[in-house]
C-alpha cells in the first residue's frame, strides 16, 4: 500500500509540474506576441501568425507596410525548454535587394581551430563540415563555392571573387557590432547572397521584441554594406 501511495504522489506531483510549465509557457509566448505587436506598431511593420498545427510548427512573420520589401519568418517555437521543441527552429530575413546575378557570396561562422583554414583558395574540409557550419541546404551549394581570404571571426565562401561585389571589410565591422551572439554556429548570421537577392539566417527561433528588432536592424545593414 505505501509503495502505491508513494507511486500517486509522484505521478501527481510530476503531472502538477507539467501543468505550471505549460501555465507558464503560454504566459510567456502571451507577453512576447504583445511586445511584438507593440513593435511592429512602433515601427510600421505588419505582423502575422500562425499556431502550430497538424504536426506543422508555428510561423511567425514580420514585414514592412511600405518602403523597401523584406520580409522576418521565424519558425518553430522558442519555449527555452528543449524538451518541448518538437520541431527545427529558424529565423531568416529575405530581401529580393540587393542581388548578386552572376555569383554566390555565404558568410559563414569561423572553421573550429582544429579545421583546416580559409586561407587556401578551395572549399576547406567535407561537405558534412560544411552542413554542420552552415546547415544542409546550403551546403548543397559545396561543388560550386570556394572559401576566400576572410577577416578575422568570419568564413567567406563565394562561387567568385567577392571582392568584386562587397567590401569584405565593411561586413567584417557589420559582424563585430552584432550583439547577440549565442554559442557555436546556432548563433551566428548566416549571409547568403544570390541572383534571387538577400537572406540572413539564424538556427534558432526569435521571439523576444528586442532580439527582433536588433537581428532585423542587423540584416537592413547588411543591405545597405551590399
Amino acid at each position: 500500500m505505501g509503495q502505491a501511495v508513494t507511486a500517486f504522489l509522484v505521478v501527481l506531483a510530476l503531472a502538477l509540474a507539467v501543468a505550471v510549465i505549460a501555465l507558464w509557457l503560454r504566459l510567456r509566448q502571451a507577453v512576447q506576441r504583445e511586445a511584438l505587436q507593440a513593435l511592429a506598431a512602433r515601427r510600421g511593420w505588419g505582423l502575422t501568425f500562425v499556431g502550430q498545427r497538424l504536426g506543422q510548427p508555428s510561423v511567425l512573420r514580420l514585414s514592412p507596410r511600405a518602403g523597401v520589401s523584406w520580409t522576418v519568418t521565424v519558425r518553430g517555437e522558442e519555449t527555452g525548454v528543449a524538451l518541448l521543441q518538437s520541431a527545427p527552429q529558424s529565423t531568416e530575413f529575405v530581401a529580393d535587394e540587393p542581388r548578386w546575378d552572376d555569383g554566390l557570396l555565404i558568410v559563414a561562422p569561423p572553421w573550429p581551430p582544429e579545421e583546416p583554414g580559409t586561407e587556401q583558395p578551395d572549399l576547406p574540409g567535407s561537405r558534412a563540415q560544411l552542413a554542420r557550419l552552415i546547415g544542409d541546404e546550403l551546403a548543397g551549394y559545396s561543388e560550386v563555392l570556394r572559401a576566400y581570404p576572410s577577416p578575422p571571426g568570419l568564413t567567406i565562401l563565394a562561387s567568385a571573387d567577392p571582392a568584386h561585389r562587397a567590401d569584405l571589410g565593411d561586413l567584417a565591422k557589420a559582424y563585430a557590432g552584432w550583439g547577440m551572439k549565442a554559442a557555436g554556429p546556432d548563433g551566428f548570421p548566416i549571409l547568403v547572397l544570390g541572383k534571387e537577392g538577400l537572406r540572413v539566417r539564424l538556427r534558432h527561433g526569435t521571439r523576444r521584441a528586442d532580439h527582433m528588432e536588433g537581428f532585423i536592424d542587423f540584416a537592413l545593414d547588411l543591405s545597405r554594406i551590399l
